[in-house]
């Protein structure tokens, strides 16, 4: 067989496979998942459907905070994206706003492709809103030494 026959017979196979292990769940009453299932995608895919908006919000984000800290006053930067427990209460946006800034360049490559090759899988198995909850969570606990 040839490596196009092979790819549809193994296509098939794993389609069947995966509509009968959908209606033995169905048949079991299993719940219904809380988002919308992620897409499945190829390993440099764009992420797609409700991801594409969250994690690639979230990765601009990221991306160009870490920017402006390359070019606007560090002293404005450390203001307004950094937490400090003497600035919170006159700066409380600073609560969110340092869920963005990272130390290094390296800091910033390492998160950027951890979200974008786990954030869709989880942004499907919770749904957007979780997922920033929970996103927002770890960007609080990451703050919460300051």
């Amino acid at each position: 067989a040839s490596g196009s026959e092979m790819t549809m017979v193994w296509t098939s196979a794993k389609s069947s496979e995966t509509a009968s292990s959908s209606a033995d769940a169905a048949g079991r009453g299993a719940a219904a998942p809380r988002g919308t299932a992620a897409p499945r995608r190829t390993f440099f895919a764009m992420p797609e459907g409700d991801a594409l908006p969250v994690v690639g919000g979230l990765i601009g984000a990221n991306v160009g905070v870490w920017c402006a800290w390359q070019v606007v006053d560090e002293r404005l930067m450390t203001e307004h994206f950094t937490l400090s427990n003497d600035d919170v209460l006159r700066r409380p946006h600073t609560i969110l706003t340092h869920f963005f800034s990272h130390q290094s360049g390296w800091h910033l490559i390492g998160n950027c492709v951890t979200l974008f090759f786990f954030g869709p899988e989880v942004v499907g198995a919770l749904g957007a809103a979780r997922f920033l909850g929970v996103y927002g969570g770890a960007g609080l606990a990451a703050g919460g030494g300051a």
